[in-house]
């Protein structure tokens, strides 16, 4: 991350904290990093990115990726081997030669 992309993002964190009707020691004390590396942050200076990590879980708590909904058909172990044992055929070589096999019927 180039120093114009963390100016931007600190002050999207100083945006959002504020928002969030917090100060920078709540916020930092909630992170569990020092008020200065919160700081150091919002002014746009590199930290390590767990510590900038931190910062966006206490802004962002929600970000996690989406888990799929139950009704949601998920392919089951057998056409993940199928698929896979495909996928491992069509590249192996026999004889000098590469085998292009039928694909798997669908399920």
């Amino acid at each position: 991350m180039d120093a114009k992309e963390r100016t931007a993002l600190g002050a999207r964190v100083e945006k959002a904290r504020t928002a969030a009707r917090m100060g920078k020691e709540a916020a930092a004390r909630e992170a569990g990093i020092s008020a200065i590396t919160w700081k150091r942050v919002e002014d746009g200076f590199p930290v390590r990115d767990v510590k900038l990590a931190a910062v966006l879980d206490v802004l962002e708590p929600d970000t996690q990726p989406p888990v799929a909904p139950a009704d949601v058909r998920t392919a089951s172990d057998d056409d993940l081997l199928a698929e896979l044992t495909y996928r491992l055929k069509r590249y192996t070589p026999v004889g000098g030669k590469v085998v292009i096999p039928k694909k798997p019927p669908e399920r």
